[in-house]
C-alpha cells in the first residue's frame, strides 16, 4: 500500500513528505543544523519552503529566525503573507527583524541590478529562483509599502524600524528618498547608521554631500558606513578623504577607504592602492588587490 501511495503522489511529494516528517521527529540542534546548512547555501531546493515555512511557527526563537533566513530565495506570494505575520506577530523582536531583511531580499531578486532604481519583472534566473516563482508586479508593491509602513511605525522596536529602512533602500524614487532622509535625522545613532548603509545601497549621487561630511565624523561607526557608502555611490569628490583615511588607526574604517577608493578612482588612486598592496597587513593587501582590480577595470584611477 506504502509503494502504491508513493507512486501516486510522485517523488517530489514523497521527498516533501519525507522531510516534513523528518523535521517534525528532529531535536532543536538537528533543526538548526539543518537550517543553517540552507542557509550558508548547501542543500535549498524547491521541497524546503513548505518545511521552512512551517518551521515559523517552531517554539524556538533561533529555528524561526534561520527559516526565515532561508526563505530569501522563495518570493513566493504565500510566503510573502506568512513573513508580515512574522513581522506583526511573533513575540522575538529579532525574528521580525530577520523577516524584514528577508522580505527587502524578495525586493533585490526582481530589481534592475545595474541601476538599482525600477522594478524589472523580466529580469533571468537569479541564484535558482526563477522568472515564476519571482514577485509579480502587484506584489512588489506591497513589499515595498509593507516595508514603509514598518518604518514608520513607532510601536516597532527601533532593531526592526532599521531593517525596514536598509531593506526597501534597494529601490530609488521619492518616497524612498524620503525614508532615508527621516532615518538621517533620526536622534538614534543606530537609526543614523543604518541610513547611512541605506545611502550606500541605494547608490544615488544625492547623497554625495550627505556622506562627504560624514566621512569626517569622529564617531567610527557612522565614518566607517559613510566610507563604504561612499564607493558605493562612487562619490568622486571622497578621493582625498578616502586617502587619508587609508591611514586612520581603526583597521575596519582604513579597509572600507581602501575599497572605496577602488570604486572611486581619481588622482593618486592607483599609487596610494599599489602602496597597500606591498602592506605587511594580510588583510589590507587582500582588499587592496581587490580595489586595485576594480579601478584598472574602471578606468578611473589617477597615478
Amino acid at each position: 500500500m506504502i509503494l502504491v501511495t508513493c507512486q501516486a503522489l510522485g517523488r517530489g511529494e514523497v521527498s516533501r513528505m519525507s522531510l516534513s516528517q523528518e523535521m517534525s521527529e528532529s531535536t532543536r540542534d538537528e533543526k538548526i543544523k539543518w537550517l543553517t546548512d540552507i542557509v550558508e547555501g548547501d542543500g535549498s531546493s524547491k521541497e524546503s519552503v513548505p518545511v521552512l515555512k512551517s518551521l515559523l511557527g517552531d517554539e524556538d526563537p533561533e529555528v524561526r529566525k534561520l527559516a526565515v533566513t532561508a526563505l530569501w530565495d522563495y518570493p513566493q506570494p504565500g510566503i510573502i503573507d506568512s513573513l508580515f505575520q512574522v513581522v506583526s506577530q511573533d513575540p522575538a523582536h529579532e525574528v521580525r527583524s530577520q523577516a524584514v531583511v528577508t522580505l527587502g531580499g524578495f525586493i533585490y531578486q526582481v530589481i534592475d541590478r545595474g541601476d538599482v532604481a525600477d522594478y524589472n519583472y523580466d529580469w533571468p534566473s537569479i541564484n535558482g529562483v526563477m522568472p515564476d516563482e519571482m514577485l509579480s508586479k502587484e506584489d512588489f508593491l506591497r513589499v515595498k509599502q509593507f516595508l514603509m509602513d514598518v518604518f514608520h511605525d513607532e510601536a516597532q522596536p527601533l532593531d526592526t524600524r532599521q531593517a525596514a529602512v536598509e531593506a526597501i533602500s534597494f529601490v530609488r524614487g521619492s518616497d524612498v528618498t524620503q525614508i532615508i532622509r527621516e532615518a538621517y535625522a533620526s536622534p538614534e545613532t543606530e537609526m543614523k547608521v543604518s541610513a547611512i548603509f541605506a545611502m550606500g545601497r541605494n547608490r544615488d549621487k544625492v547623497w554625495s554631500d550627505v556622506l562627504l561630511k560624514e566621512l569626517k565624523n569622529p564617531n567610527a561607526e557612522l565614518q566607517l558606513e559613510a566610507a563604504r557608502a561612499a564607493g558605493e555611490c562612487c562619490v568622486q569628490e571622497a578621493n582625498s578623504v578616502l586617502k587619508r583615511l587609508i591611514r586612520s588607526e581603526n583597521s575596519e574604517v582604513k579597509l572600507e577607504a581602501i575599497w572605496s577608493l577602488g570604486r572611486v578612482g581619481g588622482p593618486g588612486s592607483h599609487r596610494v592602492l599599489a602602496a597597500c598592496v606591498s602592506s605587511d597587513d594580510a588583510d589590507v593587501r587582500e582588499v587592496a588587490e581587490a580595489a586595485l582590480h576594480e579601478l584598472e577595470r574602471s578606468g578611473r584611477g589617477g597615478k
